[in-house]
């Protein structure tokens, strides 16, 4: 199966509005249950990591960038997940 550039290109983009959405999310989380989180808690400080990843650059391999950006992705679903599952714990 070929993957054209323009579907290729449309999945890049796609992949970044859902990298920097789940930045938006991870930070508002992070907001409104600081308050509720221990300053020195791992889950704040996995949230924080999550926070400042970034994407290693590769502009000589796409499929590489794709990797970072997922890498990305999963690493912020993670942090969400885990901020929500301790103010759970917490209630």
């Amino acid at each position: 199966m070929d993957i054209s550039e323009e579907r290729l290109e449309i999945f890049e983009n796609r992949l970044v509005q859902i990298r920097k959405l789940l930045l938006g999310m991870l930070l508002l989380a992070k907001d409104i249950l600081r308050d509720r989180l221990k300053e020195d808690s791992e889950v704040l400080r996995i949230a924080e990591e999550a926070e400042e990843a970034f994407i290693k650059s590769s502009p000589s391999d796409r499929f590489q960038e794709i990797e970072n950006t997922l890498d990305i992705i999963q690493k912020r679903i993670a942090a969400i997940f885990r901020l929500l599952e301790e103010t759970g714990k917490n209630q």
